[in-house]
């Protein structure tokens, strides 16, 4: 989006809903969609008992109806659910040529990147013809109410389109889209995501002091980590502010900065003293260590490889021979420099790119032996909110 955008393009994303996903798949339509990928054998007779001969009765005013056999939808609760739910729509971007599907689960966009009026036109046709027609194809219905549309770029006339459901009505074009937990804006700007989460980690934080009255250390911070934390955490190293966004920085670090003042003997002590007394690191310090544990996943090819995507290629010209990561990302001056510079891209890779040459060039361990070796540098440098780790690793790597 960001590259389409400083590009001078515009990137349209329709956000999909199908109707009562879960209970619309047709058991017969998806059976053969499991057999058809292959899986075959005993795998392929145990789903297709898993899914096939359940019957279910209705009851009203305490009398029950006679059984009637489910011909579609997958048991409630169940962790393979959604798993068969991919494998049913996994068609549903065949053939695509202007546009790309992304899906996960029953949460399904399209997006399509757009210079002019005749590319939003193939984008349309391409939904009308090829997503739209998918649903009753599959005995599935799509519900076109709940679509939503998010434009990205270029707010020029000739980019600006709206575009239309199965029944031909207008998608509400939204300047926040709720995608998978994060709150993305028009303007790919992190600042009402960060409110949110901000927001649900103070209710969290409220409860939990109400509800437990002790205030010793070990409890307290048991508490932060098992029900606030993993809030301010979640998607961080996609989020998270970049090292000059002060605003958002202040906001994500007052919910630890109240929490911990609140617990036994920390009064007198200001917030930087209180981490060090609890052995607890900043969220600024702990969401940038995220963005390298990731940056390594993606080195040791444990992750999706999503180096084109985010901008970021590997590079054995680093220092000292280690491998390095940088953006390629082009240096443009326009209306995306602010979305680019708080990318994952440049902020990800100028962390990575100021470790110690002891911990870039570590390769062939596991994730969990990394966090070691990588807490024994991040433990010994300051650890101030505001304070970019940037500065901090390279000034710690001139010493050594």
């Amino acid at each position: 989006m960001i590259r389409a955008w400083e590009k001078g393009k515009a990137t349209d994303t329709i956000y999909l809903d199908f109707a009562k996903a879960f209970d619309k798949e047709d058991h017969n339509i998806l059976c053969h969609k499991i057999k058809r990928l292959g899986i075959t054998g005993k795998v392929g007779l145990w789903l297709k008992e898993f899914l096939t001969g359940r019957y279910q009765k209705v009851s009203a005013n305490g009398i029950l109806s006679n059984p009637a056999l489910v011909m579609s939808g997958v048991p409630q609760g169940t962790a393979i659910g959604p798993i068969l739910f991919i494998i049913m729509i996994d068609d549903l971007d065949c053939n695509l040529i202007h546009s790309i599907a992304s899906k996960y689960a029953d949460d399904t966009r399209v997006t399509a990147k757009i210079s002019n009026l005749e590319e939003a036109q193939h984008f349309q046709n391409e939904l009308n013809e090829k997503i739209y027609t998918w649903g009753p194809a599959n005995n599935m219905t799509l519900n076109g109410e709940k679509f939503e549309h998010l434009h990205v770029g270029n707010n020029l006339h000739q980019l600006k389109s709206n575009f239309t459901d199965p029944s031909g009505n207008i998608i509400k074009e939204k300047n926040y889209i709720k995608d998978l937990g994060v709150t993305i804006s028009n303007r790919l700007t992190w600042a009402r995501h960060a409110e949110e989460v901000v927001a649900k980690a103070r209710i969290m934080s409220g409860w939990a002091l109400r509800t437990f009255s002790t205030r010793k250390q070990e409890p307290m911070t048991t508490i932060w980590n098992t029900q606030i934390r993993s809030i301010l955490d979640y998607c961080s190293p996609l989020w998270s502010p970049c090292p000059t966004d002060f605003k958002n920085i202040d906001l994500l670090e007052g919910t630890q900065r109240s929490f911990t003042r609140k617990i036994d003997n920390m009064e007198g002590l200001n917030y930087t003293e209180r981490l060090k007394t609890l052995r607890m690191y900043s969220v600024q310090r702990r969401q940038e260590r995220y963005k390298i544990i990731y940056i390594y996943k993606i080195k040791e090819g444990l992750v999706p490889n999503i180096s084109e995507s985010h901008g970021l290629h590997f590079s054995q010209r680093g220092w000292h021979g280690c491998v390095c990561i940088m953006s390629s990302y082009p240096l443009y001056h326009n209306k995306a420099i602010t979305a680019r510079n708080s990318s994952f891209a440049l902020t990800a890779s100028s962390l990575w790119n100021c470790l110690p040459k002891s911990i870039r060039g570590i390769a062939g361990i596991s994730v969990d032996a990394f966090k070691r070796r990588l807490d024994k540098v991040v433990l010994k440098c300051p650890d101030e909110p505001r304070c970019s780790a940037i500065g901090i690793y390279t000034d710690y790597r001139t010493k050594m």
